[in-house]
């Protein structure tokens, strides 16, 4: 295996208001979009996350994330993943208080 990384920097080419439909048409590797970028949200944080998809990729020899075809359902599942988290959060913040 010979990695070669490139493409850094992209979140600089596009405008913070770009649509992610329309950056995926220019750049259809989906599995190492940050996910709050699918939520419109493009910094350079992007391409941290990007490269540490990268990273654990190179150390386990394994494809990290598949490609997603549909973004909108994408989209719409890291919505509920939010909505789950937020509850297990608020769960675990109640059980924390009553301990002490």
């Amino acid at each position: 295996m010979v990695p070669k990384i490139a493409d850094f920097g992209i979140s600089k080419s596009f405008d913070e208001k770009q649509s992610i439909e329309s950056i995926m048409q220019t750049f259809p590797c989906r599995g190492y979009i940050a996910p709050e970028s699918y939520g419109g949200v493009i910094s350079l944080k992007s391409d941290i996350y990007s490269l540490g998809i990268i990273i654990i990729e190179i150390l386990t020899g394994q494809k990290c994330c598949p490609d997603i075809q549909n973004v909108r359902k994408f989209i719409s599942h890291v919505s509920v993943l939010k909505v789950v988290l937020v509850g297990h959060a608020a769960r675990l913040s109640m059980n924390t208080t009553q301990l002490t």
